[in-house]
């Protein structure tokens, strides 16, 4: 790209003082530094004194991933929560209709759904994707259970009971982080429900799936973590949402030379703030599965030794 880049790590700084003085100390090093464009990830919801500093240089600011709710900031990048939970209901559905088509009327689909802990917004948006799929289906899918559960342990438990309340008659979990999805396929797995490893799974080549004799429960998460991507790769799990966080920063990085060069943010909508509207621009996500794992290598290469 041609660009210099400035790093200022809050973790590093002067340890002296506290978070946010440390990052502000090292944003007025960064503008006299002669930065072009400022991209932050803010420590806090409060970016007051940072704003007014850049302003004085007359220094854009795009944030990641956090937006500052004070004051309102050139644009803000991240990935659409919505869209994360709606690709993972999304493809798991149409498995579902390619491993157990619905023969009459009256026949559903069950599913679970692990909606997370109570309180995280982030979750709470993905859970809203998940609904805003599985509601274009609601003659077709009931959903048997939808408990709103932190960490592993809490899903393997909670699925594991739904499993033997049903007898076994599950046909997909939908979990809105990787960890629960990975206390879900421990469920699964102990209730010998597993789906058969080594089929293409990718619903947009539809291949391999007619062929399958032990079908197994669909398994979808989000997030795309280390353990999620390991058990895809043993041929346990069949799906995760990869919010590609590399991709996130490179478009920072290309968004800040828009702004740069062409004076203007590359937006896909507007946020309120409460005290304004702000640019957002969203980042890739993309669906992971057995055929497309080794793309994770780049953030988890030890899973594949």
């Amino acid at each position: 790209y041609g660009v210099k880049i400035l790093w200022n790590d809050v973790q590093s700084g002067d340890r002296s003082l506290i978070p946010v003085a440390r990052e502000l100390a090292g944003v007025k090093k960064m503008l006299k530094a002669g930065i072009k464009v400022l991209i932050i990830k803010p420590v806090s919801f409060k970016i007051y004194p940072i704003l007014r500093e850049t302003r004085r240089w007359k220094v854009p600011v795009i944030s990641l991933d956090t937006l500052p709710t004070d004051v309102p900031v050139t644009g803000y990048i991240k990935v659409n929560e919505i869209d994360l939970g709606r690709k993972a209901a999304e493809n798991a559905i149409e498995i579902l209709k390619l491993w157990y088509p619905l023969k009459k009327p009256i026949d559903r689909w069950n599913v679970i759904v692990l909606e997370g802990a109570v309180g995280v917004e982030k979750l709470r948006r993905i859970v809203l994707g998940i609904y805003e799929a599985l509601d274009q289906y609601q003659q077709e899918i009931q959903v048997v259970s939808s408990p709103q559960v932190s960490g592993a342990d809490a899903a393997f438990d909670t699925v594991s009971k739904t499993i033997g309340k049903y007898a076994g008659n599950i046909q997909a979990i939908i979990a809105s982080d990787s960890e629960l999805a990975v206390g879900a396929v421990q469920a699964v797995k102990i209730s010998n429900l597993l789906y058969e490893p080594g089929w293409n799974t990718d619903p947009e080549k539809r291949k391999g799936f007619a062929y399958i004799e032990k079908k197994g429960i669909v398994t979808a998460g989000v997030g795309a973590g280390k353990e999620a991507c390991r058990l895809i790769f043993k041929g346990e799990h069949v799906i995760e949402i990869d919010e590609m966080p590399y991709q996130r920063a490179l478009t920072a990085l290309e968004t800040a030379l828009d702004v740069l060069e062409k004076k203007q943010f590359p937006s896909d909508g507007l946020v309120s703030i409460g005290v304004g509207k702000v640019d957002v621009k969203y980042s890739p996500i993309r669906v992971v599965t057995k055929d497309n794992i080794r793309e994770m290598e780049q953030m988890w290469a030890d899973i594949f030794r």
